[in-house]
């Protein structure tokens, strides 16, 4: 069966749904293999192609990948942010040092407010990022006595007295604007045995 390299293959039968995207790193043949089991969330996989085909048996090379939190119809969201972070996951597998936070899933900490107008997100890996209230008006509304009881919700936060659920991406921006993008190859396989 020929499949094309860098091209996602969906098996969207309810449970469970499954989806395959095959590539080349260093002369060497891998698939990502995104699962979704009964309930939330998605899991990936990158698994070691052998002779061009995915194995499922006890000698295949599975390697998890650690994503954030994905619900059962965010799978585009997904797929968009697994291509995005291809080349560190690989790096992250391969356990050459990455510099920076690429390989880090940021996660809140806390958050204060500890100017007018503006509101500090502190992040479990140590950074702190400030931001003006003012690109959240369900949170400028708030009292400042209401911005105490703040929670974490999904990997974001809410408020007691706030109806939204602030995403770490509205906080440090959406991650697919400003991404560095992987060198994709367009090539065409054929994974039959010769």
């Amino acid at each position: 069966m020929e499949k094309q390299l860098n091209k996602w293959y969906d098996e969207l039968d309810w449970c469970p749904s499954q989806c395959y995207y095959y590539f080349i790193r260093n002369n060497e043949m891998y698939c990502i293999y995104l699962r979704w089991r009964h309930e939330d969330p998605w899991t990936a996989d990158i698994i070691k192609c052998v002779d061009g085909e995915v194995k499922f048996d006890e000698d295949a090379v599975w390697m998890p990948i650690e994503i954030p939190f994905f619900k059962d119809d965010e799978l585009e969201n997904l797929k968009e942010y697994v291509i995005g972070h291809l080349d560190i996951i690989m790096k992250t597998l391969q356990h050459i040092p990455v510099e920076g936070y690429l390989d880090v899933v940021p996660e809140i900490k806390n958050v204060s407010f500890p100017r007018k107008g503006k509101m500090q997100v502190d992040l479990k890996d140590g950074r702190c990022v400030i931001v003006d209230v003012s690109r959240f008006p369900s949170i400028k509304e708030l009292s400042m006595a209401d911005r105490k009881n703040w929670y974490c919700m999904d990997n974001g936060i809410s408020f007691d007295k706030c109806k939204e659920v602030i995403h770490i991406e509205q906080i440090l921006g959406n991650p697919l604007h400003y991404v560095h993008e992987t060198d994709c190859q367009a090539l065409v396989f054929d994974n039959k045995k010769q």
